[in-house]
């Protein structure tokens, strides 16, 4: 996720323009909030599954990617608050899965996600992606002046592993209000989301290579650097 965050140093200053990023994990990995505090016996719990733990550089509660599409979106404001611009990219990223017979909907209530729970999908808050009112799609910013960079989980398959199971007894189980998922070939369908992710927000398809400028903004915040994570009491 420290590459998401490349890309977005990047656009603010003027390097590159806005980027979309598809990405899957192996193996699985946890991802805690920039202020979430990890919970005791999360490193020793997560180490014996064989998840890994990062930490994001937006806010959020836990997310366990496993089973879904992590994408990452760099592009400008539109001068309409936080909540105005996960309303403008949510509504992409609804009608891209729509496109692919996927029947994504943007949760419209005022409803708004208990920062008590430990669980990014425990439940829908205002402009999420939800499918019959179930979170399918949990999403988080960080911004950088008139730039942002959002990034997300869209689940489109249950997971192997319960999220229960790496954060601890008491986390509340959304996994078992998901989807049984697309039909077909599971890296076939990701192709189809990412080609329709891109219509959705207008920019073209196609690998591209990490720049020097963001090679460089990594290797300048790792080297020598070991993770650091905060743990409950």
């Amino acid at each position: 996720m420290l590459a998401d965050e490349a890309m977005l140093e990047a656009l603010a200053a003027g390097i590159t323009g806005p980027t979309l990023r598809l990405y899957g994990w192996d193996p699985a990995c946890l991802s805690l909030g920039r202020n979430q505090v990890a919970p005791i016996g999360l490193e020793e719990r997560s180490a014996r599954l064989g998840i890994g733990i990062v930490r994001r550089p937006t806010g959020g509660q836990a997310v366990l990617h496993a089973s879904e599409v992590t994408y990452a979106v760099v592009t400008a404001t539109a001068g309409e608050g936080v909540l105005g611009d996960y309303r403008r990219l949510n509504e992409r990223l609804a009608r891209a899965l729509i496109a692919v017979g996927f029947p994504a909907a943007l949760i419209r209530s005022e409803a708004t996600e208990s920062t008590a729970r430990a669980s990014c999908f425990a439940r829908p808050g205002r402009a999420d992606l939800a499918v019959d009112g179930r979170k399918i799609g949990g999403s988080a910013q960080v911004r950088r002046g008139t730039v942002l960079l959002q990034h997300g989980s869209i689940k489109l398959w249950p997971a192997a592993c319960s999220l229960a199971r790496v954060l601890g007894p008491g986390t509340p189980e959304p996994e078992v209000l998901w989807p049984a998922g697309p039909p077909g070939d599971p890296e076939a369908c990701r192709d189809r989301i990412a080609r329709a992710m891109a219509t959705a927000f207008g920019l073209p398809w196609a690998p591209t290579a990490r720049t020097d400028w963001e090679s460089a903004w990594i290797h300048a915040r790792t080297e020598g650097e070991s993770p650091v994570i905060a743990v409950g009491t």
